[in-house]
């Protein structure tokens, strides 16, 4: 047969096989395929293991997952094969899990402490990188067979300071990139023509001439450039990435802060005028009340509110004395049956008084309290002139802050991503920066500076030209990425009792999903 199909298909025997079996049925098909005991369907090697990262997967699914599948026909590698592998995936790993002690801050007024916390983690680093980088050359990666690492930090500010010895963003010199000073970042028609860039040999001498001539007295700080510390480590600072997320949110609130002060401001005048007419001789209360523009705005709602709460505070604790009393009456020793059956009759109808009179002070108290809000959105809603100065004031901060607000977007969208930036992406990102700096500093005048929007305007736009990405790309937007993966490994590892041994498997889990040799679900 072999034969006869070699000569009719000139050489191509396994074609016309392949021809042959498409003209049976597929039903007919399937059953010869039972029949032969080759209709199963078989996962490779090592296919399994990626799976159970992809996914996530613990080793109990995992059996589960085996045996379902097994109804169905598809086998697959051994939990023992499985383990192999994955131990294989870790062979050039010396993998370190332990209580180390850290310090927690507390909650409110309570003290930081010192507190012993599950920490893994790959020592040494640097040969974890090299078996990955000839791991991916193995896999022929097309990585090549010369590699340049360049580390970069990141971080919110706080951590970056700690990490090269300043001060804080409180300092005199606040600023990580360059040595501009705090009356510099506000005024920048008052500042020197260059300003130049901390390096790690300037925060070195720095810190050595605040050691030696400072005497290390924090208060002296500001004299030497806010460095008060050894860096803990060498990586140069043109490789700290801008933090872009703490930039963005520090100067929504701030933003946000300012427009609750100019509200409150108005609040404030509204409240000034009211009083005022008031405080008139001519003017009495009921006219006020009785006057058209004024409705039926009770001005003293307020005191009354607050004078029916009072008043139910005091019978709140008159219930709290009855229900003691009945308490008392339960337990008490030498009361005949009679007398105690009268007293707590009476106890209870005091009670239940009491609890309908409370009940009707809450109700007039929110009357009260809804009456004021409803009246005054209404009479602001009829008279827009009340009072004449206070309408276009509102409107005028009202397009002060949508402008703001609406400028600050514009920069938000431009640096706050993880994609390639090119010249012209970047040039109009400048000028986003540009234009929200200037009217910043022309509408609030008073506003201060603080080294967030310094990073914003001149050490956002150098960073990402150099890199060529947004600063979500290298920045704390990707270290937050990098968190939310592991919380997602984690999951299938939270039946484990131990934190150690938990946090262990996690990060065994991590090496496994990003070595060039695993495979299956990306």
């Amino acid at each position: 047969m072999d034969g006869c199909r070699e000569k009719l298909s000139g050489g191509k025997s396994g074609a016309l096989l392949q021809e042959e079996l498409r003209r049976v049925g597929r039903d007919e098909l399937q059953r010869m395929l039972r029949k032969l005991k080759v209709d199963q369907v078989l996962i490779p090697t090592g296919h399994l293991l990626g799976a159970k990262v992809g996914i996530g997967l613990n080793y109990s699914q995992l059996r589960k997952l085996r045996r379902w599948l097994k109804k169905y026909g598809v086998s697959m590698e051994s939990e023992r094969l499985t383990r192999r592998c994955a131990a294989e995936r870790l062979t050039a790993y010396d993998i370190h899990a332990e209580n180390l002690p850290f310090s927690v801050k507390g909650r409110k007024a309570e003290p930081t402490k010192i507190q012993p916390l599950p920490c893994a983690y790959v020592s040494p680093v640097t040969g974890a990188i090299y078996d990955y980088l000839e791991k991916c050359q193995e896999s022929k990666c097309k990585d090549g067979k010369s590699y340049t690492v360049r580390v970069f930090a990141t971080g919110d500010y706080a951590l970056l300071c700690l990490w090269y010895g300043l001060s804080g963003a409180a300092g005199c010199h606040p600023c990580l990139w360059c040595d501009i000073s705090k009356e510099e970042m506000k005024d920048v028609d008052d500042r020197r023509l260059t300003i130049p860039a901390r390096t790690l040999n300037s925060l070195k001498e720095h810190n050595t001439a605040f050691a030696t001539e400072g005497r290390g007295n924090p208060k002296n700080a500001k004299n030497f450039h806010n460095a008060i510390s050894p860096a803990m480590f060498t990586v140069p600072i043109d490789q700290v990435m801008i933090p872009g997320l703490h930039i963005s949110l520090g100067l929504y609130l701030k933003l946000f802060k300012l427009l609750e002060s100019n509200l409150h401001d108005l609040d404030l005048k509204l409240q000034t005028y009211l009083s005022s007419v008031l405080s008139e001789g001519d003017v009495t209360t009921d006219a006020l009340l009785a006057d058209a523009n004024m409705g039926k705005f009770d001005i003293n709602a307020i005191d009354k509110a607050r004078a029916l709460d009072e008043e139910a505070d005091m019978l709140e604790e008159k219930l709290e004395e009855q229900e003691d009393e009945l308490t008392w009456l339960v337990v008490c020793e030498g009361t005949t049956r009679k007398h105690a059956k009268a007293v707590f009759e009476e106890a209870c109808t005091m009670v239940e008084e009491m609890e309908q009179k409370i009940e009707s002070l809450e109700d007039a108290i929110n009357d009260l309290t809804s009456m004021v809000a409803t009246t005054m959105t209404g009479i602001m809603d009829a008279y827009p002139d009340l009072p004449l100065s206070l309408v276009p004031l509102a409107t005028k901060t009202a397009g002060t802050f949508k402008q703001l607000f609406t400028l600050f977007s514009k920069c938000h969208n431009g640096y706050s991503h993880a994609g390639p930036m090119d010249e012209r992406a970047i040039s109009e990102l400048d000028k986003a920066i540009k234009e929200f700096m200037l009217y910043y500093r022309t509408h609030v005048p008073d506003g201060t500076v603080p080294v967030k929007m310094h990073m914003l305007e001149d050490h956002v736009v150098p960073c990402i030209r150099r890199w060529g990405f947004g600063l979500g790309f290298m920045g704390e937007q990707g270290v937050e990425h990098v968190h939310a993966l592991f919380n997602t490994l984690a999951r299938p590892t939270c039946t484990i009792p131990d934190p150690v041994a938990r946090l262990k498997s996690t990060l065994n889990t991590h090496l496994i999903g990003v070595s060039p040799q695993n495979i299956g679900i990306p």
